[in-house]
Parts: C-alpha cells; structure tokens; sequence
C-alpha cells in the first residue's frame, strides 16, 4: 500500500505533474491515477524506484510512501 497524499505532495514539490510521472515510468495515465486513488494499490519495485529516482526522494521520504 502507498501513502499516495504523501507521494501527491513530492510530485508538486518537483513542479512535475502526475501525467509526467506516470509517463516517465512507462505505465498508462488512468493506471498511474488509480493506484494513486484506491487504498490498496502498489507499485512494482522498479516503478518505485524510478519515481524515487525521478522525485529525488530521500530514504525517509521513500519508505514512508512505498513501505508504509
């Protein structure tokens, strides 16, 4: 499960937008927008990490969003 308000606040602080994110990670805008919106979903390690990548999240900011 994703802290996704948390995960929402980086992706502003970053002056990017979610259709960014989603396209620099190479999954479909609607894909990237449920899984920000319903509870229970979760990225693939490799997308974590390359939104990690791509926000510059630091291990606190990364744990917090993906291992919560």
């Amino acid at each position: 499960m994703i802290n996704a308000e948390m995960l929402k606040g980086c992706i502003e602080r970053s002056n990017k937008s979610i259709v960014e994110v989603a396209d620099a990670i190479e999954i479909d805008r609607a894909t990237f927008y449920r899984k920000l919106s319903r509870k229970d979903s979760s990225f693939t390690v490799e997308q974590a990490k390359r939104i990690s990548d791509l926000l510059h999240l630091d291990a606190t900011e990364f744990e917090a969003i993906f291992l919560a």
